[in-house]
C-alpha cells in the first residue's frame, strides 16, 4: 500500500484557506486527511480491510472434506510419533517407507507405519501397487530390513466414536510388510520393546512378529494385480473427466 502526500497549499471551493491537514493519494484515491499521519492512515486502511473480510459471506465447510483432512493429519501425527520412538526420520512424499532408521552395519530399517483411528476393519490396508513398490525395494536393497508398526487409537480418536472397534491394544509390530490382520501381529509392550524387535534377527523374533516380503511368483502376481488396478483407475479417471467436460464442468474442484 503506497500513500503519497501532496505538500502544496490547498484551498476550498470559495478560495479560503483549507482546513489544517493535507491531501494524500492513497491506493489510487485522493483523500484529505485532517492532521493525520501516514501511520494512522495505514491503521485505518488495515482495519477497513479486516472489517471487509468479516463482512464477506463465509463459505460453509464441506463436512466430508473436513473429516478427511482431520484423519489425514491424525495419520501424519502417528508417523511422527513412530519416528520419534525409533529415532528415525519421517519420509514424506510418494516414497515406499514412512520412517527410515539407519541400520548398524549398513542399510536401513524401513518402517511402514499404520494407524487405526476409525473404522472396523480387522486387516491393514495396503494398495497392491504400493506393496509391490516396497517388495521391489527390498529385493533391490538386500541390506534394508522392512517392518510394519501399527498404532490403534480407536479407543480415543474422534471423541471415542470408534471405541467399539478398538482392538484392545495400542501398539503392534510385524516384520516385513503386508495386509496383515491386527490379531496376527505381535502386541508390543512399550517403546523399548519396539526398538528391540526392530534390531532383532528374523530367527530371534517372537512368532507373531515374524513376516516375509513377497518375492518370486508371489511378487509377479502382485505386480500383475497392481497393473490391472492402475489400468482400471486410469479408465475411470478418463471417463469422469470426459463426463465433466461434456457437462461444461471442471474435473478439478
Amino acid at each position: 500500500m503506497r500513500t503519497k502526500v501532496h505538500t502544496k497549499t490547498e484551498k476550498d471551493a470559495k478560495g479560503k484557506p483549507a482546513p489544517k491537514g493535507h491531501w494524500v493519494t492513497h491506493e489510487g484515491r485522493h483523500l484529505f486527511v485532517h492532521g493525520e499521519t501516514e501511520a494512522s492512515l495505514r491503521e485505518q486502511a488495515a482495519a477497513h480491510r479486516v472489517a471487509k473480510e468479516k463482512a464477506k459471506p463465509q463459505k460453509e465447510p464441506n463436512a466430508k472434506e473436513s473429516l478427511a483432512k482431520k484423519r489425514r493429519l491424525a495419520s501424519e501425527q502417528v508417523e511422527k510419533h513412530v519416528a520419534k520412538m525409533t529415532g528415525g526420520k519421517r519420509i514424506t512424499g510418494n516414497k515406499p517407507s514412512d520412517v527410515d532408521v539407519p541400520k548398524v552395519g549398513g542399510g536401513m530399517h524401513k518402517i511402514e507405519v499404520k494407524s487405526k483411528t476409525f473404522g472396523s476393519k480387522k486387516n491393514l490396508s495396503v494398495h497392491p501397487g504400493a506393496l509391490a513398490d516396497k517388495a521391489r525395494d527390498a529385493k533391490a536393497n538386500p541390506d534394508n530390513v522392512w517392518h510394519t508398526v501399527l498404532i490403534d487409537k480407536r479407543d480415543t480418536s474422534e471423541g471415542g466414536s470408534h471405541k467399539a472397534s478398538y482392538s484392545g491394544h495400542g501398539l503392534y509390530y510385524k516384520r516385513a510388510v503386508g495386509a496383515y490382520s491386527v490379531k496376527s501381529m505381535h502386541k508390543v509392550k512399550d517403546e523399548a520393546e519396539l526398538n528391540r524387535l526392530i534390531g532383532m534377527k528374523d530367527s530371534e523374533l517372537p512368532k507373531a512378529a515374524r513376516g516375509k516380503m513377497l518375492n518370486g511368483l508371489d511378487l509377479k502376481r502382485l505386480e500383475e494385480k497392481a497393473a490391472k488396478d492402475r489400468e482400471y483407475n486410469n479408465a475411470r479417471s478418463k471417463a469422469y473427466k470426459e463426463a465433466m467436460k461434456a457437462e461444461g464442468k471442471s474435473a478439478y474442484r
